[in-house]
């Protein structure tokens, strides 16, 4: 499946949420009871199923998956374009210097614990306990990391373990209390320094709110369909199935009763499926040549356009790397070039020496992450990914938004 979006009509959508009072915003996006659902599903999960007990497992994430996308559709149009919609103007009306600036983009990280963060310290507690690989793999999937298809490899777990222990918890602590305090406080300069109108303090507790929101929802989304391609696995052996066949349908196919037979056949006829918001609109050969079509042209490259929003300030310089499977080699240093980074880009993005990509906004992954790592990262780079050269020398400046081709 393949999710398209209208970008004006994602601004629409952004316009909208930010006219929103922020108790309006709070009541209208909360999702706790499907998140209580999702994670009593989760719960639910034992090796041995039968048939009968994979194939409901597999139903009900999908459509737990697919309700979660639909309950947070429009917060997704927040995330593309917050920057056009709401921090670029707010800038240019008080006329911010480079640290007024720099105040504002720390004001808008939420002041509670990132799914990061709270992933990072129980990590480190577990590897403390001298708990050992199928601790991580076997009890807890949230901990494997995956992309599309693929768990990490013991061998990446084993070395993840390693770094782990040689934290000291209790400083990690103190780490994740001081980018705390530090929200909180540039929020309250913010405030001195500009005069906060009632609107646009709305406005900024709805950014903080929905980046926590994305945060959380990116990782309770991750963890379900961790489980559920363990599900597909097991099911597909079970029935002497590719799980290459299933891992190509969509959501709605197995919303409803299928088997063996219904899979190859809708394999055969299901390569790829195009939607609008959470509406099919094409399938198969159309499906396919309308995303071509959309992919060529969003690939057209233009090395004049080098330049996004910076997301998070600092200066690096080094070699690019393009990233499109986070299972690739990554150097130390690098600097992370790549459409846009999810949980998995994580372990990459703790080389990197700075993050560039082409989609997102201030409430972006690589943004919120790039800002706990304390590393440059400029989002919505047009053509980021064709213009610039794997192993390129570039220069990143997370304070303007602007990238040098050094080479």
């Amino acid at each position: 499946m393949i999710y398209i979006a209208s970008y004006p009509d994602h601004m629409s959508l952004a316009e909208k949420i930010y006219s929103m009072s922020f108790e309006d915003f709070r009541s209208k996006y909360d999702y706790s009871a499907l998140k209580n659902k999702i994670e009593s599903l989760v719960g639910s999960w034992k090796d041995g199923m039968n048939r009968k007990e994979l194939k409901l497992f597999i139903r009900n994430s999908c459509r737990y998956l697919e309700e979660l996308w639909e309950f947070l559709m429009d917060s997704e149009a927040i995330k593309h374009t917050d920057i056009e919609v709401f921090v670029d103007p707010f800038i240019k009306k008080h006329n911010f210097s480079q640290d007024e600036i720099e105040i504002f983009r720390e004001a808008l990280l939420p002041d509670s614990l990132t799914e990061e963060e709270k992933r990072k310290l129980e990590l480190i507690e577990i590897a403390k306990s001298g708990a050992g690989i199928g601790k991580f793999i076997k009890f807890h999937p949230k901990y494997a990391g995956y992309d599309s298809y693929e768990f990490y490899s013991e061998k990446e777990i084993s070395s993840i373990i390693k770094n782990l222990r040689k934290k000291d918890l209790e400083e990690e602590m103190r780490k994740v209390d001081g980018r705390r305090a530090s929200s909180i406080e540039a929020f309250d300069r913010l405030i001195e320094i500009t005069n906060l109108s009632r609107e646009e303090e709305e406005k900024i507790r709805i950014t903080r709110l929905l980046s926590g929101i994305l945060d959380e929802r990116r990782a309770i989304a991750n963890l379900l369909h961790a489980y559920l391609l363990m599900a597909v696995d097991k099911f597909s052996e079970m029935e002497k199935l590719d799980p290459m066949l299933l891992k190509n349908l969509s959501f709605e196919f197995f919303l409803k009763d299928f088997d063996a037979e219904k899979i190859k056949k809708a394999s055969s006829e299901e390569r790829i499926s195009l939607f609008l918001g959470n509406k099919e609109i094409l399938k198969g050969k159309p499906a396919e040549e309308k995303f071509n079509e959309v992919r060529a042209h969003l690939t057209e490259t233009n090395k004049d356009m080098l330049k996004g929003f910076g997301a998070s300030p600092g200066k690096a310089k080094g070699k690019a790397k393009i990233v499109l499977n986070t299972h690739d080699d990554f150097p130390q240093g690098s600097i992370l070039v790549t459409y846009f980074t999810n949980p998995e880009y994580v372990p990459l993005m703790r080389k990197a020496s700075a993050v560039i990509t082409e989609f997102g906004g201030i409430t972006s992954h690589a943004a919120i992450v790039s800002r706990e790592f304390k590393i440059p990262c400029i989002v919505a780079v047009k053509n980021a990914v064709k213009s610039i050269k794997d192993g390129e020398l570039i220069e990143v400046d997370g304070d303007t938004g602007e990238i040098k081709i050094l080479d």
